[in-house]
C-alpha cells in the first residue's frame, strides 16, 4: 500500500512538472490558434469545442446586410452554433453539387501573458471565406485564454463580425 501511495505521489509530481505546472508562453498561444484554424478547415466542430473552457462566455456583435445583432453564448451554445454552421455548409455544398471550399486566416494583433503564465489576453483579426467569396466573414476578437490542468482553453471572447453574401 505504501509503495502504491509513493508511486502515485511520484506520478503526480512528474505530471505537475511536465504538464500541469507548464505556464502559458507565446508559442503555446500561437499553437492554440493554429489548432482553431485546423479545426475550422477540417470542418470539425467538436475540435473547436475542445478549445473552450467549461466556463466559456462570449459576446458577438454581427452586422449582416446592414442589420446588427448581438449574441451571448456559453460553451454549450457556442458548440451547438459550430455544429449547426458546419451542417449548413455541408447542406449548401450538397445542393451546389460538391463541397464548399473553406479558407480561414487569422492574425494575432496583440498578445499579453500575465507574469504567472496562467492567462493571456489576445487580440486577433480573421477572415473566413466560404466557397470562394460566396460568403465572407470578417471579424476581430478579444480573447482571454487560461492554462488549467496542462491545457490551454478559451474562457472569454468578445467578437465583432461583418458578414457579406451567403444565405
Amino acid at each position: 500500500m505504501k509503495n502504491l501511495l509513493g508511486l502515485s505521489m511520484v506520478a503526480l509530481g512528474v505530471w505537475w512538472l511536465f504538464v500541469g505546472g507548464t505556464p502559458l508562453v507565446e508559442g503555446g498561444v500561437r499553437d492554440f490558434y493554429e489548432r482553431e484554424v485546423q479545426a475550422v478547415l477540417s470542418r470539425k466542430p467538436e475540435a473547436l469545442c475542445e478549445l473552450l473552457d467549461a466556463s466559456f462566455q462570449a459576446t458577438q456583435q454581427t452586422t449582416r446586410r446592414g442589420v446588427a445583432s448581438e449574441l451571448r453564448l456559453d460553451r454549450d451554445a457556442a458548440c451547438k452554433a459550430a455544429r449547426d454552421t458546419f451542417a449548413t455548409f455541408d447542406a449548401v455544398g450538397t445542393q451546389m453539387g460538391g463541397v464548399l471550399e473553406l479558407d480561414y486566416r487569422l492574425e494575432i494583433e496583440a498578445l499579453e501573458i500575465d507574469p504567472q503564465g496562467k492567462q493571456a489576453s489576445v487580440e486577433i483579426s480573421y477572415v473566413f471565406d466560404i466557397a470562394g467569396g460566396w460568403m465572407v466573414i470578417r471579424g476581430s476578437r478579444s480573447d482571454r485564454l487560461v492554462r488549467r490542468l496542462g491545457r490551454t482553453r478559451l474562457v472569454e471572447s468578445s467578437e465583432i463580425t461583418a458578414i457579406t453574401g451567403g444565405l
